[in-house]
């Protein structure tokens, strides 16, 4: 069964750089294009930080979900894979509560 996207889900979308709105700057917009079978749509798109909106709402889903993740991409700094390791072994040490003794492997004694 070959899966068929709605005629507003077709990409490629292009879309500009998200820009901070206003004076809070949890606000970001950006302009986009795409094509819908035989037309070319232009419009704008925002999100709102804060809360985790997108609008307006009748512009496709897909479009406002590009613009969340290219906001994401902008404000998080990209993490080296050693320092993704350092986090990674923080949070596995936080996860045992101190003072508990952790199973080891048993000894060659009492086996």
């Amino acid at each position: 069964m070959a899966l068929r996207l709605r005629p507003e889900m077709q990409l490629p979308v292009h879309m500009m750089a998200p820009s901070v709105f206003g004076t809070e700057q949890t606000r970001f917009t950006s302009l986009f294009f795409h094509t819908v079978g035989d037309r070319m749509e232009m419009g704008y798109v925002w999100f709102d930080v804060a809360s985790g909106n997108t609008g307006p709402a009748e512009v496709p889903i897909a479009i406002r979900c590009q613009l969340r993740l290219d906001v994401n991409r902008q404000l998080t700094p990209p993490i080296s894979s050693s320092r993704l390791i350092d986090a990674l072994l923080k949070w596995d040490a936080a996860l045992v509560a101190p003072g508990v003794v952790q199973p080891s492997a048993p000894d060659d004694a009492e086996r």
